[in-house]
């Protein structure tokens, strides 16, 4: 874990991606904040990173920027992958959909894990987005 600290202590708290992670979420507060594709890693750092920099509060901040598998996503956001637009709105159900594709997509052409590349492959087929 890397701590990043800002003149006016508050912090910015992450790890580097590994090969198989396909999500980053920036938490504030324990509270999801972001949620986006794995190659906006250095721009959800960036971002952390200004805020933490900006804010004042009367207790020094963590802002957290986790990069996460599909595993580990579906088990923090509590999901289970069978049912997960159940309940959603056509609008909601379509903004994580183009989420899991963008870094399904990502993976596939991005990286050098053979693994990661077939889950990608795999649950990209079974979303029928491809053939």
């Amino acid at each position: 874990m890397t701590n990043l600290w800002c003149r006016n202590r508050n912090c910015v708290s992450t790890m580097s991606p590994a090969p198989d992670d396909l999500f980053v979420v920036t938490t504030l507060f324990g509270k999801r904040v972001f949620v986006q594709p794995i190659r906006d890693y250095e721009k959800a750092l960036a971002t952390a990173q200004r805020f933490a920099d900006l804010v004042r509060h009367p207790r020094p901040i963590v802002v957290k920027v986790l990069c996460l598998t599909h595993a580990e996503m579906t088990d923090a956001l509590g999901i289970d992958p069978a049912t997960v637009f159940q309940g959603q709105t056509p609008a909601q159900e379509a903004e994580l959909r183009q989420l899991v594709v963008t870094a399904c997509t990502t993976a596939l052409l991005d990286s050098p894990d053979s693994a990661v590349r077939a889950d990608a492959m795999r649950l990209l087929i079974n979303m029928g987005e491809l053939k």
